[in-house]
Parts: C-alpha cells; sequence; structure tokens
C-alpha cells in the first residue's frame, strides 16, 4: 500500500490544478481545463500532468489530453504522453504514445441518442526497446432512453511490431450492453 497526500484547488474560470505527494519522494502535478462556449456550441476538456517517482520508481512521466464537443455532434480526443525510465535501473528506454479519435453522436432514432467513432493509437517501446504498437478501431453505440441502457458494437485490430520476433495481429470484435442503474 502508498500513501498518498493529495490536494485539488477550486476551480477557476474552468482552471482546475492538482498536486499529490507519494510515500517514497514521488510527486505529481496536474492541470485540467474545462468550459463550454456557447459562442461556437462547443465543449472543451483538457488535462496535461507530470509525475516524478524518480526516488520510488526510477520514472519522470509526462502526458496531456484534450477533447471537444461541436453541437452538431462531431468530437475528437487526442491524448500523448511519454515516460523516462532511464532513472538508474534496468530500464533504457522511454516509452512514449499518441492517439486520436473522432465521432459524431446523432438521434436518427426516437430511443435515444446514437454515436459512431474511429481511432487510431501508436506506441513505441513500451514493453521491449524498438515495439511498435498500432491500433485502430470503430464502434458504435445506441443509447435506449427509457431503460437506461447503451448498447454498443465495436471491433478493433491490435499490431506489434518486435525486432526479430513475429507477432500475429490480434482482432478483436465487441457487443452487448450497459445498464444504468
Amino acid at each position: 500500500m502508498t500513501d498518498r497526500l493529495r490536494y485539488d484547488s477550486p476551480k477557476f474560470y474552468g482552471f482546475q490544478a492538482s498536486t499529490s505527494l507519494i510515500q517514497g519522494d514521488a510527486w505529481d502535478v496536474a492541470l485540467r481545463y474545462s468550459a463550454n462556449y456557447e459562442a461556437i456550441d462547443t465543449k472543451v476538456a483538457a488535462a496535461i500532468a507530470y509525475a516524478d517517482g524518480a526516488q520510488r520508481f526510477d520514472l519522470d512521466q509526462f502526458n496531456g489530453s484534450v477533447s471537444l464537443l461541436h453541437g452538431s455532434g462531431l468530437n475528437l480526443t487526442f491524448a500523448t504522453g511519454e515516460q523516462d525510465l532511464t532513472g538508474g535501473n534496468a530500464f533504457t528506454r522511454d516509452p512514449s504514445f499518441y492517439c486520436g479519435k473522432i465521432g459524431y453522436q446523432f438521434n436518427p432514432f426516437t430511443i435515444g441518442m446514437t454515436a459512431l467513432s474511429v481511432d487510431y493509437g501508436y506506441a513505441e517501446d513500451v514493453a521491449a526497446t524498438g515495439d511498435e504498437f498500432t491500433s485502430w478501431g470503430a464502434f458504435a453505440v445506441q443509447n435506449v432512453d427509457k431503460v437506461a441502457t447503451e448498447l454498443y458494437f465495436g471491433f478493433r485490430n491490435h499490431d506489434l511490431e518486435r525486432p526479430g520476433v513475429a507477432v500475429d495481429d490480434i482482432n478483436v470484435a465487441v457487443m452487448g450492453a450497459r445498464v444504468k442503474f
């Protein structure tokens, strides 16, 4: 178990700062932002964070993301991050990633909102030096408002390229329902 002391500031013009002190001389800091720009009918949410775990975990980490939702239903998300794992342990790599998603929400049926999306992600050096991982997916969600349920279907492809190793792609199809109580 790890002890953590965390502080979240009050929100100020859409901004909120957070910081933590973590057992073992680690710490982190984050800045979040959210707003609704009515003049351009757009909601925005973003965050950026830095973690210093050098004393405990031999790593520094930076990550951030931004999402936009336009009143037309068009939505976009982008995220990226990187770790520095060269801090005196057996790791000598700096894993990193980026991913993006584009989606559309609309109401073609009277039962509830429909959401469609496609996404793509890329990561390198996560499990081993020289690894390159890509993933893409396509998803559909149909809300059924009267029974507080979401029906979903999706497909995802995972591709790992590792020097000197032949790895087959993994394809995943999912289908299900989520009921909210």
